[in-house]
């Protein structure tokens, strides 16, 4: 036998164990990288897409357990380091760990990319080397190395593997965004209250009969327009200019109603606090308590260290056995009692 054909039985020989080796997934593209090792007589750079798109799912398609791990562990210490040490020892915002993070994916997946089949054309030497040393021969050693092999049907279920991982983090981070909105607090009111204005909320019973002013301008008869021409009197330069005119009735309501006096100077006032509550939904329960007794309470929003409180209280009252007598009442409902002073 001439020295060719030596060579080419050889090249066939180290060809079927190749193929037996890696499987049929892209066997052509795998054998062409191959060849050019053996050619060169050592491995190089080169470029693998599928890597690149995802090199853990590669490196387990292929079965290359030990570098599987390797490369899982360097990724999750990097970015745990990003994430966690490295985010509050320098103290970067948000967005950037999100990009050094997408940094760190990108370079380990062009760097897998790069040196995949240089490491596959090792492994797949490996494997050959282990099945002839067992002196299985050529042909035992090829059907062992083809049982080894990956094979597409290994592929369609790490695809269905990788969906249903993807499903399940899609259903935890609704969860997830669903309970933060179920325990956030909502205070919902009407209009904002004007800085310096009353933050008191109150429940005031409904109107039950018209004031005694309002009742004799309602019914009032208006009177007849005179026929005759109204004569008009020149102001002298003592009167002052009318800035509006007043109907008749009012004119003869405002007659008739006393003159008001100066108000008194307003005493001390006192009040019970019951409470001071986060949730709003406490707050309505204790309004409700002391809606089974005759006291006047009201709710009121005030801002404190802790954050924004609903404070619960009883009054005004006017003197301050009142006001003890309304702490004795709320007490009997098992509420706690405060006697404040305005």
């Amino acid at each position: 036998m001439s020295a060719d054909a030596v060579i080419q039985e050889q090249t066939d020989v180290t060809g079927a164990l190749y193929r037996a080796a890696m499987g049929a997934p892209n066997q052509a593209y795998y054998l062409r990288h191959f060849a050019r090792f053996d050619a060169a007589g050592k491995t190089g750079i080169s470029w693998n897409w599928a890597v690149f798109a995802s090199p853990l799912n590669w490196l387990i398609f292929r079965k290359m357990w030990g570098l599987a791990r390797w490369y899982a562990l360097v990724l999750g210490l990097l970015v745990a380091a990003l994430l966690g040490i490295g985010r509050f020892g320098w103290r970067y915002s948000s967005a950037t760990a999100w990009a050094l993070l997408l940094f760190v994916l990108l370079a380990s997946s062009v760097i897998a990319a790069i040196y995949a089949n240089a490491a596959y054309y090792r492994f797949c030497e490996k494997r050959i080397t282990r099945a002839l040393v067992a002196n299985l021969g050529v042909h035992r050693a090829c059907e062992m190395l083809t049982g080894q092999a990956s094979s597409a049907r290994r592929g369609w279920a790490l695809a269905g593997l990788n969906l249903l991982g993807c499903c399940l983090l899609l259903v935890a981070a609704v969860n997830s965004t669903g309970a933060q909105q179920l325990r956030r607090p909502s205070l919902s009111f009407a209009a904002p209250i004007p800085e310096g204005a009353s933050r008191t909320l109150r429940v005031t019973a409904p109107l039950k009969s018209i004031p005694p002013v309002l009742a004799m301008a309602t019914s009032a008869p208006v009177p007849a327009a005179s026929a005759e021409p109204a004569t008009s009197v020149a102001p002298t330069a003592s009167a002052e200019p009318a800035t509006s005119a007043v109907p008749a009735t009012q004119a003869a309501v405002l007659a008739e109603a006393p003159p008001q006096s100066e108000p008194a100077r307003p005493g001390p006032r006192y009040y019970v606090q019951v409470g001071a509550y986060a949730k709003k939904d406490n707050a309505r329960k204790v309004m409700l308590r002391l809606q089974t007794t005759d006291l006047e309470a009201h709710r009121q929003l005030v801002s404190t260290k802790r954050g924004a409180l609903i404070q619960v209280r009883v009054g005004p009252l006017a003197s301050r056995s009142d006001a003890l007598a309304a702490a004795d009442q709320i007490k009997a409902l098992d509420l706690p009692a405060l006697l404040v002073k305005h």
